[in-house]
C-alpha cells in the first residue's frame, strides 16, 4: 500500500477530465489533511453545492477558458482568478464561489469583471457568477 504522502501527491498530480474525476481528486487531496486546516468543512460545502449542481468541474479552469476562446475564434486572455466551481460551455460561463472556502473580496470582483470586460468587449458573454454562504 502507498504511503499516505505518495498517495496524496498521485491525486494531486491526477489529471482530471469529468465533474466526478474532478470531486473525487477533491476528497482525496483534502482528506489527508484533515483537522490541520479545516478541510473536511470544505468537503462538505463542496458535497452539498455539487449535489445541486452536479456538472460544476472543480480543475481545469484555465484550459476550459482556453477552449471558449478558441471556440467562439476569440483572443485568449487568461483570467487571473480562480472560481471554487465552474461550468464552461460553447453558450454560457458560470462561476460558483463557495464563501466559507474562499472569501468574497472587492479584489476578486475587480478581477473577474476586469476580465470579463476584456472578454466582453471581443464577444458578448453570457457570464453568471453565484456566491453561496456556508
Amino acid at each position: 500500500m502507498k504511503s499516505k504522502r505518495k498517495l496524496e501527491e498521485y491525486w494531486s498530480n491526477k489529471k482530471t477530465f469529468t465533474p466526478e474525476e474532478d470531486w473525487e481528486k477533491f476528497k482525496m487531496v483534502h482528506t489527508g489533511k484533515n483537522g490541520k486546516n479545516g478541510t473536511e468543512h470544505w468537503i462538505k460545502q463542496y458535497r452539498s453545492v455539487l449535489e445541486k449542481y452536479p456538472n460544476m468541474r472543480i480543475y481545469g479552469w484555465h484550459k476550459a477558458i482556453k477552449w471558449y476562446c478558441e471556440y467562439h475564434d476569440m483572443d485568449y486572455e487568461r483570467p487571473r482568478f480562480l472560481p471554487d466551481l465552474y461550468l464552461v460551455c460553447s453558450e454560457f460561463i458560470v462561476c460558483i464561489e463557495i464563501e466559507d472556502h474562499s472569501r468574497w473580496s472587492k479584489d476578486k470582483q475587480s478581477s473577474m469583471m476586469n476580465w470579463y470586460i476584456e472578454m466582453d468587449a471581443q464577444e458578448v458573454i453570457d457570464f453568471y457568477i453565484y456566491r453561496f454562504d456556508g
